[in-house]
């Protein structure tokens, strides 16, 4: 069976339209099929967002701490639910 973690908050689909080309925002992927995830990448980056691999699926509990940090800060009013994050290269 196939395995893949896409995390997201809030109405994530509009928030990464409204963000095509305005940044260098970052979708972390992580999954166990290597297809799935050259898949998704490509999907991504034609969406004018970076794709960064992150591993394996086990590395997605990492990720969901991530999106825990998102929700509250969303809920504090911190910011936007569609706000997201980036990797500083």
């Amino acid at each position: 069976m196939t395995h893949m973690s896409i995390i997201g908050t809030g109405h994530m689909g509009q928030g990464l339209a409204d963000l095509v080309g305005k940044g260098d925002n970052t979708v972390l992927l992580t999954g166990d099929d290597a297809d799935a995830k050259a898949l998704l990448a490509g999907v991504v980056m034609a969406a004018g967002l970076r794709a960064v691999d992150e591993g394996g699926l086990k590395r997605a509990r990492e990720l969901e701490a991530l999106c825990f940090l998102q929700l509250i800060l969303a809920a504090g009013d911190k910011t936007s639910w569609t706000g997201g994050f980036t990797l500083a290269q």
